[in-house]
């Protein structure tokens, strides 16, 4: 079987689903993961090198939406540059099409002047192309956010995946309304199907004798609906048969017609018959003095209609310089164009008529994002401040996916996410002939239920615009309400949902805008004891101790507390090895342990780990080398994966 090399559009895909998959409302959680405080760090991923560095797990720390970003490669815009326009039949991903300039905008380069340098860096936020004193045209697509700053590096600028509401034109306040603006301003585009340029091949030897360019002495003498009069010194008759003649000013300025053939009339002077054919009659006529050219005509076919173009002629060499869109058509997904007549020697170049393509409609796509970037920042242990692990080292780093809570604790065997509260807006209305949206006619603790979506929700929050209209605050959607659908609100009475009747329209469910209140974001991955030692006990990281029952451990930490008698503390130990006759834990309450220095110590309290280290998936292990904590040090991750 042949096997395929995934292209740029899947891996964007793979990149975009893969944030999604922590951004959503799903039940997906990530941790960021350090451990091995000593001994190797893992050499390769095997399946028996994942459970030893499993067992070694120091502290995990939740991913959440603000800590992973969607990234593209840095390109700043440089001044004498010749970046690349946007080519319809180019493979542009292996272009330099795009820039970010000294604002922290991001731009896609629609024309480059001809492939000449570009000389003026792009500014401006307009939703229409933004043209430069150097004829380059930009299309701005979005600007980096202030929250998204930290991901902005040397290498990276971060992107955001923004949802286009239907019927939502303005959901943000900030930054993100420009995207948001341009995303949904593409989508709606009535340039679609149209013909924005016709570009000519670099093989132009076609030179056409017979074009006659336009001069202050050419005008019309007369004209009818289907002829014109002029007076141009040529005697031959025939000399423009299936040339086009263009008015150039007056009432009919601006049209372009088929010429059928050309006779020279008794009195010297020329008149032009137009083909026939349906809109190849002058309407309105042209009058009298107005100035004209006649050009090799250029007709468009395809699936659309009315697309127009005319050649601009070079005076000297004869040959057609460029194309000119006098009418860009609608409807065309595909387009070609051809020159009449013959040149009168040489070739004729070859035309390529370019679509307009909405550009910043899904921009996480038109830049062809492949890269996730993580920044988690390692705060060693939960809030409880004598847990945290303030001077040990770590040799691997691992990020985690959908971990459990541990066995000794609550909700044990669930998910660590389970208990995540997160906060959707949906837009109502009145029901059209319902009741008016009073004060307290949706109260905080009752329930939205969607009659066509058959989404339900706790309601967290409710803020009303007038009588007619308000926002409320829903826990945990699984789904959008489905736009102007009827949503029931129940009431609830002990263990009873009561329905008042109560009703109101939905509107946007402003899913792009729910934040996210995580239960715990630290969790503890050492098994803690509490400890009576004996005066001047020496417990040193990175060293065994044993208990009275077999099982055995790596010191993290030990934290002493100062001041007691007889000597306390919390001992937090790794890579733990249980006995056959130990406790489910490892270690037991009034466990005798004997610690590095050969002294004795008490087991007071053992608390395991917060999650389920054989849990979860773990979908990335590196080793590297030590990091050597200090005291009060937080560390931050840094990941980067190009998919």
């Amino acid at each position: 079987m042949t096997q395929r090399k995934l292209d740029k559009q899947f891996r964007t895909n793979i990149a975009q689903n893969f944030v999604r998959q922590i951004q959503s409302d799903n039940d997906d959680c990530l941790f960021a993961c350090v451990g091995s405080s000593e001994g190797e760090f893992l050499t390769s991923r095997t399946e028996r090198q994942e459970q030893v560095q499993r067992r070694k797990i120091l502290t995990a720390t939740r991913i959440l939406p603000k800590d992973i970003s969607l990234v593209i490669n840095r390109v700043d815009w440089t001044s004498g540059t010749v970046y690349d326009r946007v080519e319809d039949d180019v493979d542009m991903s292996t272009q330099n099409f795009y820039v970010m300039n000294s604002q922290n905008n991001v731009y896609i380069c629609i024309d480059n002047n001809g492939g000449k340098e570009s000389l003026r860096e792009p500014f401006g936020t307009d939703l229409d192309n933004i043209t430069m004193g150097d004829r380059y045209v930009w299309k701005f697509v979005f600007s980096v956010p202030s929250d998204k700053l930290k991901f902005l590096d040397q290498t990276s600028i971060p992107i955001l995946d923004l949802k286009v509401y239907d019927n939502e034109s303005q959901p943000y306040s900030d930054v993100r309304q420009y995207q948001y603006s341009v995303q949904k301003g593409s989508a709606t585009d009535e340039q679609k199907g149209q013909i924005v340029r016709v570009d000519v091949s670099a093989t132009n030897t076609g030179v056409y004798n017979n074009y006659l360019r336009a001069d202050i002495d050419r005008v019309v003498l007369g004209a009818s609906a289907d002829s014109v009069l002029i007076s141009d010194g040529v005697n031959t008759n025939s000399t423009y048969n299936n040339y086009a003649i263009r008015i150039i000013d007056g009432n009919a300025a601006g049209q372009i017609k088929t010429i059928k053939d050309n006779i020279i009339t008794a009195s010297g002077f020329n008149q032009i018959r137009l083909a026939t054919g349906s809109g190849n009659t002058f309407d309105p006529i042209p009058e009298v003095n107005s100035h004209y050219e006649i050009l090799p005509r250029i007709s468009i076919s395809g699936d659309g209609v009315s697309g127009a173009a005319y050649p601009i002629m070079d005076s000297d060499s004869l040959k057609i310089s460029r194309i000119v869109v006098s009418d860009q058509g609608e409807g065309y997904s595909t387009a070609s164009a051809s020159i009449s007549p013959a040149p009168s020697s040489g070739s004729a170049p070859t035309l390529t008529p370019v679509l307009f393509t909405p550009i910043g409609f899904d921009p996480v796509f038109e830049l062809f994002t492949t890269k996730v970037k993580i920044l988690a920042t390692i705060v060693p242990d939960n809030s409880d401040a004598t847990d945290r692990l303030v001077e040990n080292d770590y040799r691997n780093i691992a990020v985690w996916l959908n971990p459990k809570i541990g066995s000794s604790y609550t909700n044990a065997g669930k998910v660590a996410s389970f208990n995540d509260v997160l906060k959707t807006d949906l837009k109502f209305e009145q029901v059209p002939g319902g009741d008016e949206i009073t004060p307290n006619y949706i109260g905080v603790g009752d329930y939205a239920y969607g009659q066509t979506s058959k989404v339900f929700g706790l309601i967290n929050a409710v803020s009303r615009a007038d009588t007619n209209s308000g926002t409320m605050t829903i826990e945990n959607l699984k789904d959008d309400f489905t736009y102007g659908e009827t949503v029931n609100i129940f009431s609830i009475n002990g263990f009873t949902f009561e329905d008042g009747g109560k009703r109101v329209k939905a509107r946007t469910t402003l899913s792009d805008n729910a934040t996210l209140t995580p239960s715990q974001t630290e969790f503890r991955m050492t098994t803690k004891l509490g400890l009576e030692t004996t005066v001047g006990a020496a417990v040193i990281n990175d060293n065994t101790v044993t208990g009275a029952s077999g099982s055995s451990g790596v010191v993290a930490q030990y934290i002493e507390d100062v001041g007691s008698s007889p000597p306390t503390g919390t001992l937090l130990v790794t890579d733990l090895s249980r006995s056959a006759s130990s406790a489910t834990a490892g270690f037991a309450v009034n466990e005798v342990l004997t610690l590095p220095d050969s002294t004795g110590a008490t087991i007071t309290s053992v608390s395991m780990p917060e999650l389920d280290a054989f849990s979860g998936t773990m979908l990335y292990i590196e080793g590297i080398d030590p990091v050597v904590r200090q005291f009060e040090q937080t560390d931050v991750l840094q990941l980067t994966f190009d998919f």
